[in-house]
């Protein structure tokens, strides 16, 4: 099971999720760096919605201040060994009781199963400390990877639908893939 707690953050609580490989922790303005480092690669930004390509000198910066937690938390995905940091897993409030999540994993560390265990150790989250009902993927069908993760997770497919990209220039048709709080089955220590 994922250890959940807080930490403080600019004076108020924000959450902390540990799980036995990683640590996602609240995103702060020294996280910019190694964020648009990593979301420059074109690889990483192609199956996004929102990660524009060329990215923006100073983006990143930007992209931070930006966050709003009330729309819901985005957190940074490190090594707990090292605290390297490998990349960003969010949620997004939707309808009452849903939330949408989004993540990207830098490119040095694909093939390694950090984004499985990071969306599985955030849906243990919006179910037991956020108390949503269901929580809701999308992706392209040629972003295999992030279908493979979103299914390690749980999630079930429900469709076909069409997200705003703003990124890639208008909609994407994406799959649409969901879990519910009712089929959800807590974590094993193995992920």
């Amino acid at each position: 099971m994922a250890t959940i707690g807080a930490e403080p953050d600019s004076g108020h609580a924000s959450a902390r999720i540990e799980t036995p490989r990683l640590v996602l922790r609240s995103v702060t303005l020294a996280d910019a760096p190694w964020i648009e480092r990593y979301v420059s690669d074109w690889d990483v930004a192609r199956h996004t919605a929102r990660i524009p390509h060329p990215y923006p000198a100073g983006g990143a910066v930007d992209f931070v201040r930006s966050l709003d937690p009330k729309e819901g938390p985005t957190f940074a995905i490190e090594r707990r060994e090292d605290r390297e940091p490998l990349g960003l897993i969010g949620l997004e409030f939707k309808d009452v009781g849903e939330a949408e999540t989004g993540f990207w994993i830098g490119k040095p560390f694909w093939g390694r199963g950090y984004a499985s265990e990071a969306l599985k150790a955030l849906a243990e989250h919006v179910f037991l400390t956020i108390g949503l009902s269901s929580l809701v993927a999308m992706a392209v069908s040629e972003n295999r990877a992030s279908i493979r993760v979103q299914e390690k997770a749980g999630l079930v497919f429900t469709g076909m639908a069409e997200t705003d990209a703003p990124a890639r220039g208008g909609k994407a048709r994406v799959e649409r893939r969901c879990l519910e709080r009712r089929h959800w089955r807590p974590l094993d220590d193995d992920r």
